[in-house]
């Protein structure tokens, strides 16, 4: 056949995931950190692409478009990416590796993410990129974290369970694929989904919430943000470092594990590996 079965996908995905839990430390963080400039730099492509537009629905549509170029690289050059890695727990049930290292990973795998993440947003601002559009770039940058910073909790958690539900259906779609062209065609169209409805993934929000955060210390892109597109002091007052981690980049990882891990992983690791009749 032209693309392997769901069951050869979990068995790769199984294989993967105990390989990737034993890297080596260094090889994992600088996996890590490739992973998460990669989703970074689609991030930020999809903020220049949507940030002048009016009708919300297509700007997402645009934005969808082009921000799956990161999880298409970070899974063609093997890189490390923390919602991917929630697949990893299929290897657990063979016994060949155990919780507390899928745990350990997957912190160590986050800390390297934030460091590509943080870095990219970082020289964003250094070079003036937000200055694009006489400065409105930076006011969209300003709403983006103001929206995912008061979401809630409970809002925040949900739409990351569905994110990386459609994330690490998109890289087993992926490994269905037995070509580099089937590869990015299967990981192209979760991702389209679930940046067109919004849901909230962890990585992507390392580079976002610094970003908005940087970008209110500017009393230029404050004002703009402001006068263009009606934030308000108050708004701009939860963009602190405390209330972001909190009241977002919290609870939004913790949804990305339950999606990937238990939703997604876990179901299919049912239905293809324990009731196989």
């Amino acid at each position: 056949m032209g693309f392997n079965t769901p069951a050869e996908v979990v068995a790769a995905l199984t294989k993967n995931g105990i390989n990737k839990v034993r890297y080596p430390l260094m090889k994992t963080l600088l996996l890590g950190m490739m992973a998460g400039l990669m989703i970074s730099f689609g991030a930020d492509a999809a903020m220049i692409a949507s940030h002048g537009m009016e009708n919300m629905s297509v700007a997402r549509i645009v934005s969808g478009a082009i921000f799956p170029v990161g999880l298409i690289s970070i899974v063609l050059t093997g890189s490390e990416l923390l919602t991917g890695s929630c697949l990893n727990v299929l290897g657990i049930p063979t016994g060949e590796i155990r919780l507390a290292g899928v745990a350990k990973n997957l912190v160590l795998v986050a800390i390297a993410n934030a460091i590509g993440a943080v870095l990219l947003a970082l020289t964003v601002v250094y070079i003036g990129q937000l200055d694009l559009s006489s400065g409105r770039l930076g006011a969209f940058a300003i709403k983006t974290a103001v929206g995912k910073a008061n979401l809630g909790f409970g809002p925040a958690l949900v739409s990351g369970i569905w994110c990386n539900f459609l994330v690490c259906l998109a890289v087993f779609l992926g490994a269905a694929a037995k070509d580099v062209a089937g590869k990015i065609l299967g990981i192209f169209f979760p991702i389209w989904v679930f940046v067109s409805c919004g849901f909230e993934h962890s990585v992507a929000n390392m580079f976002y919430l610094p970003l908005g955060a940087l970008a209110a210390q500017s009393p230029a892109y404050a004002e703009a943000a402001q006068d263009l597109l009606g934030i308000s002091a108050a708004q701009l007052a939860t963009l602190d470092w405390q209330h972001l981690l909190v009241q977002n980049l919290l609870p939004v990882t913790i949804g990305n594990v339950i999606g990937g891990s238990i939703f997604l992983a876990g179901t299919y690791y049912l239905a293809l590996k324990v009731y196989t009749k």
